[in-house]
């Protein structure tokens, strides 16, 4: 037998075994994902306080100009009615600013009052903040009125406490989105906008049939039809649809050139 005892053996391994499952490469890049999300968590914690601060800073700064330019305009108010006159200015300021803050200059139920003006400009729910809870939901149902006419809200409707203004918000919007054909197939509203297209599609045919007897909806076009001539016949819409049978875009349906209201009257058939 060879003998090896005077020779030097090393101790060979094979590389690093990774992880069971997880490569040894993905391991360094989820590392460095988790340092670079830390990192720009920091870094956007860091803008959004130096923000924050800049932005109180600007609107402090604002204040120290409106106060200087409000005293000079409250010299010129008599000494009995300085508070009152203060109490305008720093309203007009506010309102002029769209700084809900600077209501907090203004006295008494002034305040309440400068708060709901700016808030009707800024069209900010925060601004309704007034003591006087009723007058704080007339607030924000006013701004939630503005905002539903200005981005064709249903959804801001539906936030409207008071019934009757939420209803006509409602009416209001679905008119609007009728008139297009793009009402919510569902949720708030969407039944009356779908009526509204059902019953301007109605009069656009002039075809009331489609509505239950004694609806409301039928004497709505009924109402619509009777009053309306489209060719200019002397006959109503509905009277040519519903009582003779003619066309009510065209004043002469049988085209032998004679309108139908003469022939009518006349005793002959307006559609020979």
């Amino acid at each position: 037998m060879e003998d090896f005892s005077g020779q030097q053996f090393y101790d060979v391994r094979g590389p690093e075994e990774p992880i069971a499952g997880v490569p040894a490469p993905f391991k360094q890049w989820r590392k460095w994902l988790i340092f670079g999300v830390i990192i720009f968590a920091v870094v956007l914690g860091i803008y959004v306080l130096v923000r924050f601060r800049v932005d109180q800073n600007q609107e402090a700064q604002q204040m120290d100009i409106a106060q200087v330019n409000i005293l000079r305009e409250a010299e010129k108010c008599s000494a009995s009615e300085r508070e009152l006159c203060l109490n305008r200015l720093w309203t007009e300021a506010a309102i002029s600013a769209g700084i809900s803050s600077y209501c907090a200059q203004v006295t008494g139920e002034w305040s309440e009052a400068c708060l709901m003006q700016v808030a009707a400009v800024t069209l900010d729910l925060v601004d309704c903040r007034v003591s006087d809870q009723s007058l704080q939901t007339t607030c924000q149902d006013a701004v939630l009125y503005d905002l539903a006419v200005l981005e064709t809200s249903l959804e801001d409707c539906e936030q409207i406490e008071n019934e009757l203004l939420r209803n006509n918000c409602a009416q209001l919007i679905s008119t609007t989105l009728a008139k297009t054909g793009s009402c919510p197939s569902t949720g708030f509203g969407s039944d009356i906008c779908a009526g509204l297209i059902k019953f301007r599609l109605a009069v656009a045919a002039a075809d009331c049939s489609g509505y239950e007897s004694g609806s409301v909806g039928l004497e709505s076009c009924i109402d619509v039809l009777a009053g309306r001539d489209s060719d200019g016949d002397q006959l109503s819409d509905w009277e040519e649809v519903n009582r003779y049978d003619t066309d009510p875009k065209n004043a002469d349906t049988d085209g032998d050139g004679y309108d139908d209201n003469t022939e009518i009257i006349s005793g002959y058939d307006p559609l020979q």
